[in-house]
């Protein structure tokens, strides 16, 4: 097995790789379910803090901990050596051992090709988590608007709206001007 062919049958792994992902995605819609636990937490701490701080912690401190920890397990996790493993007890190893590109290359092709699957899950919650409930209403209505082209219109009329209120903020800002020299 040469570089060579490894790196002329890669780019054939990874879309191999990520059409698994996608076949299994039902699996995969019950894993991002199995591994919320940083969500259950989240309600359970932020129910807590609602009362009152623990310590320096408020909600909106246990919200961006908690949000930041799903996503990062939800970028970061890796099966290789679970299935590496559980191919070896069932007997489905030798199968890899055939081809012309080393398992452990096959291996981590499809834990890459997994990964916009991840993105997928772990985007939209960083988007709503960095602006709380107006960017999920946008991105709501985006998704709805897909389907719908009344609400797609409202959405593209209040990110208009948004804009226009950045850009009069940006002019006022060119007008008033900044002591440390800021220039837009």
């Amino acid at each position: 097995m040469s570089l060579r062919n490894t790196a002329r049958a890669f780019p054939t792994l990874l879309r191999v790789g990520f059409m698994e992902a996608v076949a299994y995605r039902a699996e995969m819609f019950v894993w991002v379910l199995a591994t919320t636990m940083p969500l259950v937490m989240l309600a359970l701490w932020s129910t807590v803090a609602r009362e009152a701080p623990i310590g320096r912690y408020g909600e909106a401190q246990f919200t961006a901990y908690f949000l930041a920890t799903f996503i990062v397990r939800q970028l970061t996790g890796s099966w290789v050596f679970y299935d590496m493993n559980f191919a070896v007890r069932n007997g489905t190893l030798a199968m890899r051992l055939l081809r012309p590109v080393h398992p452990l290359w096959a291996y981590a092709a499809e834990a890459l090709a997994a990964m916009p699957l991840r993105l997928l899950v772990s985007l939209p919650v960083a988007t709503v988590a960095l602006n709380g409930a107006k960017n999920a209403g946008i991105l709501a209505g985006s998704i709805i608007g897909a389907f719908d082209p009344a609400v797609l219109a409202h959405v593209v009329d209040y990110k208009k709206k948004l804009e226009q209120e950045v850009l009069g903020k940006v002019d006022r800002l060119k007008n008033d001007g900044w002591a440390n020299g800021f220039d837009i």
